[in-house]
Parts: C-alpha cells; structure tokens; sequence
C-alpha cells in the first residue's frame, strides 16, 4: 500500500534566534488525522 503523502512537510529547517542558531536542518512530515499543535513565541 502506498503511503499518501503527508499535509505538511518541512525539511531541512534552520533558524536564528539573534546571534544564536536555535534549530539545525530540522525535518519533519504530518500525516492526515495525526494530531499536531502549532505556536506563536
């Protein structure tokens, strides 16, 4: 069986917070009716 393919994807995710890099090459996929959250700093 074929995995469908996911609703969200992000790979390879690199981000600063000032002169700080906070997340090195993250990579990550969410499939549908998987839970998930999302926030806002």
């Amino acid at each position: 069986m074929r995995k469908a393919d996911p609703m969200l994807a992000v790979e390879g995710l690199n981000a600063w917070y000032g002169q700080a890099q906070a997340l090195f090459e993250v990579s990550l996929s969410v499939g549908e009716g998987e839970p998930w959250f999302a926030f806002r700093a």
